[in-house]
């Protein structure tokens, strides 16, 4: 009789044993996957106004690169545009903003999506409070130019969901003149980066 109780226990331990492992069992873990980051459709306005800004510090000039795209990422117009001017980097995507703004306005928009690499300088314009900053008076006037605009939204992304306009921006001090403007097309150095991210 003991041997069977004690073969009872042996045989009540293994199932609990293996009951124990069974809920404590940890599924193998894997580093999470990091979402690919890429141009978006403007999701609340027809049209996604995105900006951005490069220095070239030993020639003095700012590059700025614009691409105004639909919802299906066809483009409606680019700008690639160099100014004469001495700042920081901040300043420089400032400057960016406003010139997209203006270019918005140009081409002959409404409501806009505007979509720039700078977290500081999309707060600043979001906030509409008065900036102290260096690049506050560029905050102001491209608040003031907004208001040209019925709806405008801003909104940050990162440089990969911004590709097309830095590399625009980067052009921009091989250019022959000041501005080069693109209507219902883009360069054909752009036309892959565009292509790719259409949906």
């Amino acid at each position: 009789m003991l041997d069977v109780i004690s073969h009872l226990f042996e045989l009540g331990s293994v199932s609990l044993d293996a009951e124990y492992c069974m809920a404590n069992a940890q599924e193998p873990t894997s580093l999470p996957m990091k979402p690919r980051m890429q141009w978006c459709p403007p999701s609340l306005l027809p049209f996604k106004d995105n900006f951005d800004a490069a220095m070239f510090s030993k020639e003095n000039l700012v590059g700025v690169g614009v691409v105004i795209r639909d919802g299906g990422g066809l483009p409606i117009a680019a700008l690639c545009k160099h100014v004469h001017y001495l700042c920081n980097v901040v300043d420089s995507e400032a400057l960016a903003a406003h010139k997209a703004v203006q270019f918005a306005l140009e081409v002959g928009l409404s409501e806009v999506e505007m979509e720039g690499g700078s977290l500081l300088i999309c707060n600043a314009l979001k906030d509409r409070d008065p900036c102290f900053a260096s690049f506050g008076n560029i905050i102001e006037d491209t608040l003031a130019l907004a208001g040209g605009l019925q709806r405008v939204v801003i909104s940050h992304v990162k440089r990969d969901g911004n590709k097309a306009v830095h590399i625009l921006a980067r052009q921009a001090a091989q250019l022959s003149c000041d501005c080069l403007v693109w209507l219902e097309d883009v360069p054909e150095f752009l036309e892959s980066v565009i292509l790719s991210e259409m949906i």
